[in-house]
């Protein structure tokens, strides 16, 4: 049988991310992990369409959020899996982090519940303003509920670091900072690794 939790992980994750990702991965490990991996996803797949200035080209709204949905699982799930791999690796080799794969996982997938509170802000946008969402100039219009968009975006993104702290403490057997400095660690890697592969293929194209 199931064992049912004694709280809401959706609600306890933000202010008892220690003990909400010890009762997970010590009970169900994968719960509500493809539900993360759609939700996630879908809003990784709105931040790209707006970076690559999807609004230019000749889309309808619906063909923009239906290409959106299709793709969130698969890109929510490799994210997860990219994510949570690195960090294990960064935690283990110089922290000496001993978090299997799939807590390391959990930790990071339910991070971003607090993050995902701007898909209410992408739904209502998107209602609201259309295809011009999806402009790269879009954040820039002067527009007070643009402004408080944004700053809900960095608050969440910060508590989402946060989370993720706690939650890679709880399943390496470390510090919330050893978590911190874990995560800072792996994303300075996918920088160089970005960067240098861009100057590899731009010195090929020269």
């Amino acid at each position: 049988m199931r064992k049912e939790f004694d709280f809401n992980p959706w609600f306890s994750i933000w202010t008892r991310a220690r003990a909400t990702i010890h009762e997970i991965v010590s009970s169900r490990i994968n719960h509500r992990f493809f539900s993360l991996c759609f939700l996630y996803g879908l809003l990784v797949n709105f931040h790209t369409m707006q970076q690559t200035n999807m609004a230019r080209l000749n889309v309808s709204i619906f063909g923009a959020t239906l290409f959106a949905l299709i793709f969130a699982f698969p890109v929510g799930w490799l994210s997860f899996t990219i994510n949570a791999w690195l960090v294990r690796l960064v935690g283990r080799g110089l922290f000496k982090g001993r978090g299997s794969f799939l807590e390391v996982r959990a930790a990071v997938s339910w991070a971003t519940v607090p993050y995902l509170v701007n898909l209410a802000i992408w739904v209502i946008f998107l209602g609201i303003f259309g295809m011009a969402i999806f402009s790269p100039y879009f954040i820039l219009i002067n527009i007070p509920v643009i402004e408080i968009a944004l700053i809900i975006q960095l608050v969440t993104t910060v508590w989402s670091v946060v989370v993720l702290s706690q939650a890679l403490g709880e399943v390496q057997k470390f510090s919330a900072w050893k978590g911190f400095f874990s995560v800072l660690l792996s994303w300075l890697i996918v920088v160089v690794v970005v960067c240098t592969v861009f100057f590899i293929i731009a010195a090929i194209l020269r």
